[in-house]
Formats: structure tokens, C-alpha cells, sequence
């Protein structure tokens, strides 16, 4: 089965890629960058081919080479923390308007301004996806996963792999510890763009996840966070 595996970025996305690599593609022996030349999982941070698997039932056009896909993975993650995220790493996520997202382009100042501007984007992008997600997913063709409840332990990705995929995962155990991120990537890595194209991870995948007391209290008191959390978990309640 090939499988397209579009996120929001900071999300989990990597980690979820790499478990799904290792079930259903063969093992990546050249080393190839998997993100430009997938083999059965095709991972992209652009709006635009989630739209396309559901408006062509599965059919997709990655980079000119045309795929047929049975089921959508998808992540999400509590507002602050993605938003900080994606601040750390200067990145910004698809939107309606704007399906594809730019590249990493350094990290940027954490101000009451930046907080709106990302918290805006979350919510314009899952606001949208909730609406599409309500109209044509089905528990048949689509998963999500929260990254604290799901992503973070990895042992609940595994067991919904196991039923929506129908296969059996053996060594469970040590499987999490393999798909851990330090176990994925070195940690003498840390400039966003040192990759391994094996894994997809990089040097921003193995940091802490932990953000100054104050960034966090920022984006507390953003009037946006209470909109963008209860969308958060209304498709968290609803999809995961």
C-alpha cells in the first residue's frame, strides 16, 4: 500500500514518516533522499496533496510521478508548543490560501506579533481541514495522531498501524526505542539542514522540546490560544 503523509510542520510528522517507512517501504540501501524519491510513503508538508487525495480518490502527482495512495496520515500537536516550534525554526505552515509552506529559514524572534501570526495560521489551516476532514475522510482512508498522546510514546502508533494496515509488529519495544529521535539521528547534529536521507530527520528533530517559561506564557495569553486549542481538540476527540 502507498500511503501520503501530509502535516502541519512541527507536528511529529518525521517520527509517524519514519514508522510507516520502516513497515511498508524497502529498506533504503543507496541512501536515497526518500523526500524527493519515495518509495511507498510520500511525505510533504503542502496543503495542495491532501486536496488532491481526496478529490481524486487517492490519486496523486508528487514531482511529476503519479501514485495512487490507499490511506492519508495526518498529525497534530497542542497549538503553543507547534507554534514555538515553528518560531524556533523560522517556518511557516500551509494555509488555505497559501497551500505550500516555505523552508527553514532561521530562527525568529518570539514577540507578542510573531505568536498571533503563527496562532492565525494554525487555526486558518486546521479550521480548513476540520471542514474537509467532516466532508469526505472516512475511519477507512484516513489516521490521525496527536503528538502527546500518540506520537511522543510511539507504542499507540504502532498499535493503530496494526489495525488499519492489518498486520502483526513484532519486537514492539524494540521498535520504540528505534524510532526515538536521538536513536534516528546523531547529536552532535544541530544546524536545521544536516539530514540523513535514510531518515528525513535532522538536527532541530533531536533538541529538546522545551521553550522558555516566558515564550510559553506568551502564547498563553494570546488572544488567539483559546480558538486555536478548541480546535485542537476537537479533532483531536473526533479523528485520533
Amino acid at each position: 500500500m502507498k500511503v501520503l503523509q501530509y502535516s502541519y510542520p512541527r507536528s511529529g510528522s518525521t517520527v509517524v514518516w519514519n514508522i510507516l517507512e520502516d513497515l511498508l517501504s524497502p529498506e533504503n540501501t543507496e541512501n536515497k533522499d526518500r523526500f524527493f524519491y519515495p518509495a511507498n510513503v510520500i511525505k510533504t508538508h503542502d496543503l495542495r496533496y491532501f486536496r488532491q487525495f481526496y478529490a481524486f480518490k487517492g490519486k496523486i502527482k508528487f514531482y511529476n510521478i503519479d501514485y495512487k495512495c490507499g490511506l492519508l496520515v495526518s498529525t497534530i500537536r497542542h497549538p503553543i508548543t507547534n507554534c514555538l516550534s515553528l518560531l524556533r525554526v523560522g517556518m511557516v505552515g500551509a494555509s488555505p490560501d497559501k497551500p505550500s509552506v516555505t523552508k527553514a529559514q532561521g530562527k525568529e524572534e518570539v514577540t507578542n506579533e510573531t505568536i498571533t501570526l503563527k496562532l492565525q495560521n494554525y487555526i486558518n489551516h486546521y479550521e480548513w481541514m476540520l471542514k474537509q476532514l467532516k466532508e469526505k475522510s472516512s475511519k477507512r482512508n484516513t489516521i490521525l495522531f496527536d503528538y502527546d498522546q500518540q506520537i511522543k510514546p510511539i507504542k499507540p502508533i504502532l498499535n493503530t498501524l496494526e489495525g488499519k494496515l492489518g498486520i502483526l509488529i513484532l519486537n514492539k519495544e524494540d521498535k520504540i526505542k528505534y524510532f526515538l529521535p536521538p536513536t534516528l539521528m546523531d547529536h552532535g547534529l544541530d544546524k536545521f539542514d544536516q539530514q540523513d536521507n535514510s531518515t528525513l530527520m535532522h538536527g532541530e528533530h533531536v533538541k529538546s522540546n522545551k521553550y522558555p517559561i516566558e515564550h510559553e506564557i506568551l502564547a498563553l495569553e494570546n488572544p488567539l490560544i483559546e480558538k486555536a486549542t478548541e480546535l485542537y481538540l476537537e479533532l483531536r476527540e473526533q479523528y485520533t
